[in-house]
């Protein structure tokens, strides 16, 4: 399967290829002459080709940069390999992910680059192909290392990684829709660190979206806008407590819907552990599972709310699914099978708007 992977946090490199590579960039020049390139990049652990030997498991990975003058060729500028073991098989397919940060002296002439991504256990690959132009050299740290996520908790801390000072005093600003929950101006040689544990307004929200600015202070020019998910702690928030409780309702007896949403602060924890002791399922492919209908089943559809939705929370994901949007004197529909569970189902869209009703 080839993979087409564009950055949503930074946006600066799309890849292509079979590895999921992530990576960004920051520029300066030092002097007329030199160009000075630093890469971050991650890759997850479990698309990289493992081989056994008697120590644990091998991967290693090639990462070659090329460079072009305007209207020449590329030529190769550097190459360096990568080496990661681990001690065991489960380790090889984790959720861990392979960071770097590579850091290039190049001659100022260059104007494009060529990037790639080799496993060299396997024929894998990643390639990425860019032009120089003119960016704000910032890239977004999560407690203290660069990140490619959107995602973060509530307990995190966010920092900004500047490849050479800002120009002149800053402004950061976090929102959420009409509302600051942080504003900080910084002199050029302060850093910023953003504590969302110590944010009220963040703590005692909801998870959802955020917006993170960046504006030059004097100018107000904005230096660079980063949209963020933040997610909140169900047992600090009652917001949170009450909306994370509320999509339990697919797999959750009314009962234990109303326990849970009475249950006081200082026991939810032990709650929360205690009802999904009682589950066959876990508690993260669960909420995967939520993830996947918020965004397959809200355009046109109802969400969680949908019927999809019902039986995707209860039962997970199909073993088969057959659409069929075009038969003649037919409204558009798709049929769902479970076959150890011997289970069939047919939603029927019958509005022609994308709303699938479950009719069998």
């Amino acid at each position: 399967m080839n993979y087409l992977i564009s950055i949503f946090l930074f946006g600066s490199l799309t890849f292509r290829g079979d590895l999921p590579v992530q990576a960004d960039y920051c520029l300066s020049y030092p002097t007329d002459s030199t160009l000075i390139l630093e890469i971050f990049y991650e890759i997850p652990r479990s698309s990289l080709i493992f081989i056994k030997t008697d120590s644990g498991f091998r991967s290693s990975y090639e990462i070659a940069l090329f460079g072009a003058k305007r209207g020449e060729d590329f030529s190769l500028m550097s190459k360096k390999k990568g080496e990661l073991w681990v001690e065991t098989y489960s380790e090889t397919k984790g959720g861990e992910r392979e960071e770097g940060h590579l850091l290039f002296s190049l001659p100022a002439s260059l104007s494009s680059f060529l990037l790639t991504f080799t496993c060299l256990n396997s024929d894998l690959t990643a390639t990425t192909q860019f032009s120089i132009r003119k960016r704000e050299p910032i890239l977004l740290k999560k407690g203290g290392k660069i990140t490619f996520s959107e995602r973060f908790l509530w307990k995190d801390t966010i920092s900004l990684h500047f490849s050479s000072p800002p120009k002149d005093s800053y402004q950061v600003i976090l929102s959420r829709g009409h509302q600051k929950v942080f504003i900080r101006s910084l002199s050029p040689n302060e850093t910023l660190m953003i504590s969302l544990s110590s944010l009220p307004a963040v703590v005692n929200d909801t998870s959802g979206f955020y917006l993170l600015q960046i504006f030059y202070s004097r100018s107000g020019e904005k230096i660079k806008e980063l949209p963020i998910s933040i997610t909140t702690s169900p047992f600090l928030s009652d917001k949170e407590w009450m909306r994370k409780v509320s999509l339990l309702s697919p797999i959750a007896s009314e009962g234990e819907i109303r326990r849970l949403k009475f249950t006081p602060e200082k026991e939810r924890a032990s709650a929360w552990e205690e009802f999904w002791a009682k589950r066959e399922e876990s508690e993260q492919d669960y909420f995967a599972r939520v993830d996947y209908c918020l965004k397959n089943f809200s355009f046109g559809d109802k969400g969680l709310a949908s019927d999809r939705a019902k039986i995707y929370l209860r039962y997970g994901p199909p073993d088969s699914i057959e659409e069929y949007p075009y038969e003649t004197n037919r409204k558009p529909y798709i049929i769902w099978r479970y076959f150890k569970l011997g289970l069939e189902f047919v939603f029927v869209d019958t509005k022609g708007i994308g709303e699938y009703i479950l009719v069998k």
